[in-house]
Protein backbone atom coordinates (compact mmCIF):
# COMPACT_ATOMS: atom_id res chain seq x y z
CA UNK A 1 0.00 0.00 0.00
CA UNK A 2 2.93 2.62 0.47
CA UNK A 3 3.88 2.70 -3.01
CA UNK A 4 -0.07 3.32 -4.17
CA UNK A 5 0.43 6.07 -1.53
CA UNK A 6 3.18 7.71 -2.86
CA UNK A 7 2.02 7.28 -6.40
CA UNK A 8 -1.28 9.31 -5.07
CA UNK A 9 1.02 11.76 -3.32
CA UNK A 10 2.45 12.46 -6.92
CA UNK A 11 -0.75 12.44 -9.01
CA UNK A 12 -2.73 14.08 -6.11
CA UNK A 13 -0.22 17.19 -6.05
CA UNK A 14 -0.24 16.77 -2.43
CA UNK A 15 3.74 18.16 -2.47
CA UNK A 16 2.73 21.24 -3.79
CA UNK A 17 -0.34 21.85 -2.02
CA UNK A 18 0.32 21.07 1.88
CA UNK A 19 -3.60 22.08 2.34
CA UNK A 20 -5.02 19.11 0.68
CA UNK A 21 -6.09 16.50 2.88
CA UNK A 22 -5.88 19.11 5.56
CA UNK A 23 -8.69 21.49 5.47
CA UNK A 24 -9.45 20.42 1.81
CA UNK A 25 -10.70 16.92 0.82
CA UNK A 26 -8.86 14.98 -2.44
CA UNK A 27 -9.76 12.19 -4.10
CA UNK A 28 -7.77 9.43 -5.68
CA UNK A 29 -9.27 7.05 -8.59
CA UNK A 30 -7.34 3.91 -8.81
CA UNK A 31 -7.92 2.06 -11.92
CA UNK A 32 -7.90 -1.82 -11.37
CA UNK A 33 -8.41 -4.82 -13.09
CA UNK A 34 -8.87 -8.43 -11.97
CA UNK A 35 -6.22 -10.37 -14.39
CA UNK A 36 -5.44 -14.71 -14.54
CA UNK A 37 -2.36 -15.14 -12.74
CA UNK A 38 -1.47 -17.86 -14.56
CA UNK A 39 0.16 -16.46 -17.81
CA UNK A 40 -1.15 -19.42 -20.36
CA UNK A 41 -5.26 -18.29 -19.07
CA UNK A 42 -4.26 -15.01 -19.38
CA UNK A 43 -3.23 -15.46 -23.02
CA UNK A 44 -6.24 -17.45 -23.66
CA UNK A 45 -8.31 -15.16 -22.56
CA UNK A 46 -6.45 -12.18 -24.42
CA UNK A 47 -5.13 -13.71 -27.43
CA UNK A 48 -6.20 -16.48 -28.75
CA UNK A 49 -9.79 -16.87 -27.80
CA UNK A 50 -8.52 -20.70 -26.57
CA UNK A 51 -10.62 -22.85 -23.79
CA UNK A 52 -10.59 -21.76 -20.68
CA UNK A 53 -11.28 -23.46 -16.90
CA UNK A 54 -14.42 -22.24 -15.57
CA UNK A 55 -12.74 -20.98 -12.49
CA UNK A 56 -9.34 -19.28 -12.64
CA UNK A 57 -6.99 -18.13 -9.85
CA UNK A 58 -6.67 -14.38 -10.40
CA UNK A 59 -5.18 -11.24 -8.64
CA UNK A 60 -5.42 -7.59 -8.65
CA UNK A 61 -3.90 -5.52 -11.13
CA UNK A 62 -3.58 -2.04 -10.96
CA UNK A 63 -3.74 -0.17 -14.01
CA UNK A 64 -3.43 3.67 -13.31
CA UNK A 65 -4.13 6.25 -10.59
CA UNK A 66 -5.45 9.36 -11.15
CA UNK A 67 -6.41 13.26 -9.32
CA UNK A 68 -9.94 13.59 -8.67
CA UNK A 69 -10.23 17.62 -9.83
CA UNK A 70 -13.04 19.76 -8.57
CA UNK A 71 -12.35 21.98 -11.84
CA UNK A 72 -13.28 19.33 -14.56
CA UNK A 73 -14.89 16.12 -12.24
CA UNK A 74 -18.37 16.73 -10.45
CA UNK A 75 -18.42 17.16 -7.19
CA UNK A 76 -18.11 14.67 -4.29
CA UNK A 77 -21.14 13.80 -2.73
CA UNK A 78 -22.43 14.79 0.69
CA UNK A 79 -22.20 10.80 1.96
CA UNK A 80 -17.99 11.03 0.14
CA UNK A 81 -17.69 14.40 2.01
CA UNK A 82 -18.92 13.03 5.05
CA UNK A 83 -16.81 10.19 5.31
CA UNK A 84 -13.88 12.23 4.55
CA UNK A 85 -14.83 14.90 7.36
CA UNK A 86 -15.17 11.85 9.68
CA UNK A 87 -12.23 10.28 8.79
CA UNK A 88 -10.07 13.55 9.02
CA UNK A 89 -11.56 13.97 12.87
CA UNK A 90 -10.77 10.14 13.63
CA UNK A 91 -7.49 10.81 12.21
CA UNK A 92 -7.16 14.33 14.44
CA UNK A 93 -8.36 13.08 17.57
CA UNK A 94 -5.95 9.83 17.08
CA UNK A 95 -2.90 12.13 17.47
CA UNK A 96 -2.57 12.69 13.58
CA UNK A 97 -3.71 15.63 12.57
CA UNK A 98 -0.68 17.01 10.69
CA UNK A 99 -0.91 13.55 8.30
CA UNK A 100 -3.65 14.15 4.97
CA UNK A 101 -6.22 12.18 5.02
CA UNK A 102 -7.93 11.46 1.47
CA UNK A 103 -10.52 9.25 -0.20
CA UNK A 104 -9.69 6.21 -2.47
CA UNK A 105 -12.25 5.03 -5.30
CA UNK A 106 -11.15 2.11 -7.14
CA UNK A 107 -12.82 1.63 -10.82
CA UNK A 108 -13.37 -2.00 -11.92
CA UNK A 109 -14.17 -1.40 -15.63
CA UNK A 110 -14.46 -5.42 -15.61
CA UNK A 111 -17.17 -5.60 -13.19
CA UNK A 112 -18.21 -1.67 -14.40
CA UNK A 113 -18.43 -0.96 -10.39
CA UNK A 114 -16.52 1.50 -8.04
CA UNK A 115 -15.95 1.31 -4.25
CA UNK A 116 -14.61 4.30 -2.25
CA UNK A 117 -12.84 4.72 0.76
CA UNK A 118 -10.76 7.06 3.23
CA UNK A 119 -6.97 6.51 3.86
CA UNK A 120 -4.44 8.24 5.97
CA UNK A 121 -0.84 8.98 4.20
CA UNK A 122 1.67 9.10 7.27
CA UNK A 123 3.91 11.47 7.58
CA UNK A 124 6.85 8.36 7.22
CA UNK A 125 5.23 7.80 3.58
CA UNK A 126 5.60 11.47 2.78
CA UNK A 127 8.71 11.64 3.39
CA UNK A 128 9.78 9.24 1.08
CA UNK A 129 7.88 11.09 -2.04
CA UNK A 130 9.81 13.72 -0.92
CA UNK A 131 13.02 11.97 -0.74
CA UNK A 132 12.23 10.77 -4.42
CA UNK A 133 15.27 8.02 -4.28
CA UNK A 134 15.47 5.99 -7.61
CA UNK A 135 14.13 2.17 -6.90
CA UNK A 136 17.33 0.09 -7.16
CA UNK A 137 16.32 -3.17 -10.21
CA UNK A 138 18.28 -5.66 -11.92
CA UNK A 139 17.32 -7.86 -14.99
CA UNK A 140 17.01 -11.51 -13.92
CA UNK A 141 17.81 -11.88 -17.44
CA UNK A 142 21.28 -10.04 -17.68
CA UNK A 143 21.88 -9.22 -14.24
CA UNK A 144 22.92 -6.02 -14.81
CA UNK A 145 21.60 -3.54 -12.42
CA UNK A 146 20.10 0.11 -13.00
CA UNK A 147 17.79 2.53 -11.19
CA UNK A 148 14.04 3.70 -12.45
CA UNK A 149 12.34 6.72 -11.39
CA UNK A 150 10.74 7.20 -8.10
CA UNK A 151 7.26 8.64 -10.21
CA UNK A 152 3.61 7.57 -10.18
CA UNK A 153 4.28 4.89 -12.97
CA UNK A 154 7.33 3.49 -11.16
CA UNK A 155 5.83 3.37 -8.18
CA UNK A 156 2.31 1.53 -9.97
CA UNK A 157 4.74 -1.02 -10.91
CA UNK A 158 6.05 -1.92 -7.38
CA UNK A 159 2.19 -2.28 -5.87
CA UNK A 160 1.92 -5.78 -4.79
Amino acid sequence: MMFLKVAIIYDCGLLDNPRLGLDVPFMARVDIAIEPTDILDFARLYLDNGPIAKKLKGMVQVNTVSAWDPNTHPPLTPTRLRLWREARAHSTASGYGKDPVGLIEFLNYTENSTTAATFHISSSILDVARKREPFLCSSAIMGNHFEKPMDSATCIEWVI
